[in-house]
């Protein structure tokens, strides 16, 4: 009976909303201690209550084990509901200027401020059950990861300078960094990388430019494993030169012939939009021209 009452009384105290990320990895590790030692807990209650006890060891424990599951899925369930809660916070602190023209070479303060964070807060998992924590980084990788690439192709955003590119790409470097510095002992470098990949990729193909290389490539049936050509013509349409704009093109063609830049830039969405509805055979044959132009002229921004 005291083991249904100390469940229910860790089940009552971690789902209090009161409670911070350190109180509940606390109560985590001590309803792991409780569980491994629970026989031991129900002899020395039983000798101080007069109840009988189990009649085997090997019973105490398996009830032990049995009695406690419910409380640390749920603290693993809030361990992660915290972590998340405190990656949005971070995250609604980001002021990304998609105008910008003052470049910098170094992460912008949220990210840094929120890959420290991580770090300490890892810190305190060592005594977690190991899935748990590796679980916890895992689920942190994804979520940043997801809410980088929703930041960049936000629709709402309809001009872009190359400055502002690059900024966005210091922070997917400063996670990449993180992803490779094992935040957590035993978690897998890949895991925590395989998420940012679309939008890296997306990236490096929008600064690097090789696009007829990538219509060349695609298939429709690989999707998932490449960039989504809707999403990078959308993303390119951000370059062209529109009345309202207030910097000049120029800034990205280097001194090359700024009419004929649009032009191509304008041909590459089309034809990046024709390939969201091509066959795989449509999908794999560029035109000769738009191919001999693109290997001439090197779109990257």
């Amino acid at each position: 009976w005291y083991q249904r009452r100390v469940r229910e009384c860790l089940l009552e105290l971690i789902k209090k909303e009161r409670l911070v990320l350190s109180q509940i990895v606390q109560i985590s590790i001590n309803t792991t201690f409780l569980q491994k030692y629970s026989s031991c807990m129900e002899t020395f209650v039983s000798s101080k209550t007069g109840c009988t006890v189990s009649d085997t060891t090997r019973a105490r424990d398996l009830y032990g084990l049995k009695m406690f599951v419910k409380v640390k899925e749920e603290a693993k369930t809030r361990i992660h509901a915290k972590l998340m809660e405190k990656i949005d916070e971070f995250f609604e602190l980001s002021r990304y200027n998609w105008m910008t023209t003052e470049a910098r070479e170094y992460p912008s303060d949220y990210m840094n401020d929120l890959l420290n964070y991580l770090k300490n807060t890892f810190k305190t998992f060592t005594q977690l059950e190991h899935h748990v924590a590796i679980g916890s980084c895992e689920a942190a990788g994804n979520h940043i990861s997801q809410k980088l690439y929703d930041i960049f192709v936000d629709p709402s955003i309809t001009q872009m300078t190359r400055v502002a590119l690059d900024i966005l790409d210091q922070d997917v470097i400063a996670y990449e960094g993180f992803a490779l510095d094992s935040p957590v002992a035993g978690v897998s470098e890949i895991k925590l990388l395989i998420p940012i990949q679309s939008l890296r990729n997306l990236i490096n193909l929008i600064k690097q430019g090789e696009y007829d290389k990538y219509i060349a490539e695609y298939q429709p049936g690989q999707r998932a494993k490449t960039v989504n050509p809707e999403v990078l013509a959308s993303i390119l349409e951000r370059f062209l030169p529109k009345d309202r704009q207030r910097f000049s093109f120029k800034a990205f063609t280097q001194n090359k012939n700024e009419k004929e830049m649009t032009q191509l830039l304008e041909t590459v969405i089309k034809k990046l939009r024709s390939l969201e509805h091509a066959g795989n055979n449509e999908g794999s044959s560029t035109p000769t021209l738009l191919a001999r132009k693109l290997s001439r002229t090197n779109l990257n921004f």
